[in-house]
Parts: structure tokens; C-alpha cells; sequence
């Protein structure tokens, strides 16, 4: 991934929908750097502030709001008055240490106003008051916080620095699992880069008046919420393949079940030509049944795991496993019979045991090699899940947010043929 005009877009409204609606955790947290008063962002092509809006509808979110201009701060918190989220304002600036520091103060209400070495600032027109900084360790002690899984920086070019106190300062298990900023100019410190070698992703994100993207948005893969965690099912059908999938999906995650075989067309064809795989669907989570089978065609998307692995870092992988013998049977029922034909007449197979012993070869097969890869570093990244003695626990663990297991059906069930 470039870090310049190539980078992918995010757009903002769909970011919002698709990730911080849907968000699993019980409690989630963000933290907005540069709050202004609140409503409104005037740069941006709606002019609103999406944070406000978004809190609003959704008040199980806990925020901590940074306002550094006095009167600008006694305005947010007036706009926040109604809002029904825990919330806690402060009046101060995000810097590297607890100290007082010029702040320059450009445009109508301080709308543009920076930090006294920020990138891009300036004293020949501005207005220069002192404010309180404070260092984002210690800010987050105060807010008595410990963890942080959205955090939004407008900083007037001094969101870089900020960024690089945050990933500098946080253990791994701290990390925010959404970071948007605004990026003026050339990054002087890597910023993207740095996020995408962590194994973000990063997008470009927040469409401008002018119709230039003003913001990056980087979500974080690995050890990241199941609000944005990109799971693959990768054991066979007749598993629970469309269970797993209809079982996240209602515990609030996006899911693409087989889609009439689009999803495994799209990881063959993207193998085969050195593109991302599966890119069609940005805003999916979990992928499952990704298989094509017919009489001219047989694509077994899931045994492409380690090129998913390779297009999605840190990436969760579910092997669906059962008795090898029922699930023979169970495939040799699915369409009647019709499945196993269609084998037989791609491979050339003469009868039904033929395909069966097929079968078993690569039950096996598939199995060590999936075992095999997910090993050492890797074995976190993989989940074995049994579905004739599911454990709750086990993918609750794994996705990394609570799950009803009430909404655990089992679908595609099908009846033995001869």
C-alpha cells in the first residue's frame, strides 16, 4: 500500500455506519482532539462535525472532548448539554509534556489555530494566547482510562506529533482500533507509513467542499475489535458455513455468506492477477462458504488462506471442523446428490465412492496444511471450532466482544440421500 494518492477511501459517512455504529464492545471510548464547539466542521463538505451527531444517536459511547481555546470550550460543552453519553471535557492542548504554551489563534473564533510549533503556524496575523498542555499519558490517567478505541485528531498540524505520542506511549493492548486525522501538507514523521509497518490500514477519508479528502482514517487489524476484525471461514462446507456466518452477523458484525460464488471468483481471479482479493467488499467483517462449485467450475476459496493472510494482516481465521464421515454424508446430500455429481464430472471421477475417498484426501490435507501454517506466531490468528460440541467461549474469546449465543442457528441442515 502507497502512502500517497494511491492510498484506498473510506468515506466518512460509511466508516461511521459500518464500523463505530456496529462497534461490539459493551463500553466503547473515544477521545476527540481538537473539539471545537462541537457542531460543526466547516471545511468539510456537509460542514458538520460527524461526532456530535453520531454521539447523540449512539449513547452507549463514553467520549473525552479537547477544547484548548476558553470561550470555544464553554461552547462545546454548552452543545453537549442534552447529550445523554458520559462525557468529560477539557479545557487544554494535547502536547509531549505538562506545560504552558503559546497557542495562535487564525480565523473567526480561532477556527484555524495552532499550537506554537505546529506545522504550518504562524504569528504574523495571529492572535497569541497561553494554554494548558498535557501529554496524552497523563491525559488519559486523568480521565482515569485506560484503553481508548476511537480517537479523532484535528490539530492544525499538529496532529503528527500527537499521533506519534499515542503509538509511542501505548501498549499494544491500548492502542486505539480507529485513528482519523487530519493531514495538511507532506507528513514530515512518516505518520502512514509508520501506521501501515504496524499493520493499520490506512484510508484516505473526510471529502472537503473542494473535493479533496482532508482526513486518513487507520483501522487496526490485529488484536482489533470484532466491530472491524476481517474473519475467514476457512474449513469446508457442510461445516456450519452459513451458521458461523449468520451467528456473527446477528451479534452486530457485516458478513458475506457464498454470494453465488463471488466471493471465491474474487479470490481466485485477484490470486491469479497480484490484486487484493475479496476488495469488493470493504466494509465486510466476516467471510464464509467462499466456494464455487458447478459442472464447469470448481474454486475452493478457502484453501487461499495464506494469500487472505497475506492481503489482510492480522486477520482471524476460523476453521470449521466436524466428524470426517458425517460430513461426507452431509455433502453427499447437499442438491440431492446434485454437489457430488458435479465433482465427479469436473475431476473426471468415474463413481460416487471415488469422489468420497477424494473427500477424505483432502479433509486431511486441508487440515495439516491449515495447522501447519497457523503455527508458532501465528496460532493466535487461528480458531479450530468444533460445531458437534460448539464452544461459546472459545469464538467469544477470539472475535474479542460478548456474543449471544441465542443467536446460534443452524442452517443448510440437509437429509441423507442414497
Amino acid at each position: 500500500m502507497s502512502t500517497d494518492s494511491k492510498l484506498p477511501i473510506l468515506e466518512e459517512g460509511t466508516f461511521v455506519e459500518t464500523y463505530l455504529a456496529r462497534y461490539g464492545s459493551a463500553a466503547p471510548r473515544m477521545i476527540q482532539i481538537g473539539a471545537n464547539e462541537g457542531k460543526f466542521e466547516y471545511a468539510k463538505k456537509d460542514g458538520k462535525d460527524f461526532v456530535f451527531e453520531f454521539l447523540e444517536k449512539n449513547p452507549k459511547w463514553e467520549a473525552v472532548l479537547i477544547e484548548p481555546i476558553p470561550e470555544v470550550f464553554e461552547r462545546l460543552k454548552a452543545n453537549y448539554a442534552a447529550h445523554g453519553n458520559f462525557i468529560q471535557f477539557l479545557n487544554c492542548a494535547i502536547a509531549e509534556k505538562v506545560e504552558v504554551r503559546d497557542f495562535l489563534m487564525q480565523g473567526k473564533d480561532g477556527k484555524s489555530s495552532y499550537l506554537a510549533g505546529a506545522q504550518g503556524a504562524t504569528s504574523d496575523t495571529a492572535k497569541v494566547i497561553e494554554v494548558q498542555c498535557i501529554d496524552y499519558a497523563s491525559m488519559l490517567r486523568l480521565v482515569n482510562w485506560n484503553r481508548v478505541d476511537f480517537i479523532k485528531i484535528d490539530a492544525e498540524g499538529y496532529d503528527e506529533k500527537i499521533i506519534s505520542e499515542i503509538l509511542t506511549t501505548s501498549t499494544p493492548d491500548a492502542l486505539p482500533n480507529f485513528l482519523m486525522w487530519e493531514h495538511i501538507g507532506p507528513e514530515r514523521m512518516g505518520t502512514t507509513q509508520r501506521l501501515i509497518d504496524m499493520g493499520f490500514e490506512v484510508f484516505h477519508t473526510g471529502l472537503a467542499k473542494n473535493g479533496i479528502y482532508l482526513d486518513r482514517l487507520a483501522i487496526r487489524p490485529l488484536h482489533a475489535s470484532a466491530a472491524m476484525n476481517r474473519i475467514f471461514q476457512i474449513g469446508f462446507n457442510k461445516c456450519a458455513t452459513r451458521s458461523i456466518g449468520h451467528f456473527l452477523k446477528a451479534n452486530g458484525l457485516t458478513a458475506a455468506d457464498w454470494m453465488k460464488g463471488a466471493l471465491a471468483i474474487s479470490i481466485r481471479d485477484a490470486v491469479r492477477d497480484g490484486t487484493k482479493p475479496l476488495a469488493e467488499w470493504p466494509d465486510v467483517n466476516v467471510f464464509t462458504d467462499m466456494e464455487r462449485v458447478s459442472g464447469v467450475d470448481l474454486i475452493e476459496g478457502y484453501r487461499y488462506f495464506k494469500e487472505l493472510d497475506a492481503a489482510y494482516p492480522g486477520a482471524k481465521f476460523i476453521l470449521n471442523t466436524r466428524n470426517m464421515e458425517d460430513w461426507i454424508k452431509s455433502r453427499h446430500a447437499h442438491g440431492k446428490g446434485g454437489y457430488t455429481a458435479a465433482y465427479r464430472r469436473f475431476l473426471g471421477l468415474s463413481d460416487n465412492d471415488q469422489v468420497f475417498d477424494r473427500w477424505r484426501r483432502d479433509w486431511l490435507a486441508h487440515h495439516l496444511a491449515v495447522l501447519d501454517y497457523f503455527s508458532g506466531d501465528k496460532r493466535a490468528q487461528l480458531l479450530i471450532w468444533d460445531i458437534d460440541a460448539p464452544n461459546f467461549g472459545e469464538i467469544e474469546r477470539f472475535v474479542g466482544s460478548p456474543l449471544d449465543t441465542h443467536e446460534w442457528l443452524q442452517y443448510g441442515k440437509t437429509v441423507a440421500v442414497a
